[in-house]
């Protein structure tokens, strides 16, 4: 060969001198997929397809290698898992302690001692009712002004359960966010190669993050549930917290689908938070929010939670203080079992449409 000989020049010339049906020919074998497998059919030389899917294992062997290995990648990276214990640690002691003793009601044992000659079962019939009230405003009148007291502790006492909620959502939300738009070029790679679906990684997924999610929140309400003396069952509450923890995860993973690149999920963290924030009533009742923007209650999952974390905090106190906060913050007890049932169906749906977003985004790396 010539000093100046130039493989590509060699190949052009090729080219050029094949007849066209052969160049045709080539440009068809060039528009395979990259996701089709072709073999020889047993009665003739054309071709046939195969399903991708059956040539990949078992789903749930691919549910247990991709589980196994985020376990493994979670151990290895010990910085970021220590963060996010520390943070869970110091928002949780940063809340109680501005919350301390939020569950003690001194003021009502207080107004029950001043009231409890005019407390009799007769005097609370109908008949006697007006006569009570006019009574103990005479002989008591500071009794108003102990409601009034009392009246604003509950409704410290409620903010505090939902900055128990809010705690949980961030801390399982936030490192899901951050994260899961890192992993993206490593899952297209690995997809592209037909290793696994797009279920099995979202489940792998699921299966990492929502039993430590769980461990975050037993933390997190074991340090809450003493500084600021809940009333409500304490296992209760943890599995309520789980609930929530679950469906935030289920969320944030679907908003780790929607961006592409990891800076991106700093800026849309806000959409997240501050929506499931205003619309718990922690700042304003929801029905004191304008009629065109009550329909965002419907898809705040943090609302349906901390209801659930209500119920269980003062089902177990005083009769007087339980009707008060749950009309006061328009809670109703006898819908328990709807409260919880609209998480589990919020969890599946944020599942289905961030599987499908993931599949429909996997086939591009754009």
């Amino acid at each position: 060969c010539p000093s100046d000989y130039n493989p590509a020049d060699f190949v052009m010339f090729l080219m050029e001198t094949e007849p066209r049906d052969r160049l045709e020919g080539f440009r068809d074998i060039g528009r395979i997929s990259r996701d089709s497998s072709f073999r020889p059919s047993a009665d003739s030389s054309t071709p046939s397809r195969l399903d991708p899917s059956k040539m990949r294992k078992s789903f749930a062997l691919q549910v247990w290698c991709l589980t196994q290995r985020e376990w493994r990648s979670l151990r290895r990276d010990s910085a970021a898992l220590k963060m996010r214990f520390f943070l869970t640690i110091f928002l949780s002691l940063l809340f109680s302690l501005v919350f301390v003793n939020v569950g003690v009601h001194d003021v009502l044992h207080e107004i029950q001692r001043r009231i409890g000659p005019w407390d009799s079962p007769m005097l609370k019939t109908p008949m006697f009712r007006g006569l009570r009230k006019r009574c103990v405003r005479v002989f008591y009148p500071e009794v108003n002004m102990l409601r009034q007291q009392l009246q604003t502790e509950l409704e410290y006492h409620y903010k505090a359960v939902v900055q128990v909620g809010f705690v949980a959502m961030f801390s399982a939300c936030q490192p899901t966010i951050l994260s899961f738009p890192l992993e993206r070029p490593v899952f297209l790679r690995e997809f592209s190669s037909n290793m696994y679906g797009t279920v099995a990684y979202f489940v792998s997924k699921m299966a990492v993050e929502v039993p430590l999610g769980a461990a975050q929140a037993l933390l997190a309400l074991s340090i809450s549930h003493r500084l600021m003396q809940l009333q409500g069952d304490f296992w209760q509450l943890w599995g309520t917290v789980c609930l929530l923890n679950a469906c935030s995860i289920s969320f944030s993973l679907l908003i780790g689908c929607i961006v592409r690149f990891p800076r991106e999920s700093g800026a849309i963290g806000p959409l997240v938070f501050v929506p499931q924030l205003l619309m718990s009533g922690t700042f304003i009742p929801v029905q004191a929010i304008p009629q065109y923007m009550r329909w965002m209650q419907y898809i705040s999952f943090l609302q349906y939670a901390v209801k659930l974390l209500a119920i269980v905090e003062f089902k177990r106190t005083d009769p007087m203080l339980r009707r008060l906060i749950f009309r006061t913050m328009e809670v109703d007890p006898d819908l328990t079992s709807t409260y919880a049932s609209t998480l589990l169906l919020m969890c599946l749906a944020f599942s289905v449409v961030a599987i499908e977003l993931l599949r429909r985004k996997a086939h591009s790396i754009y």
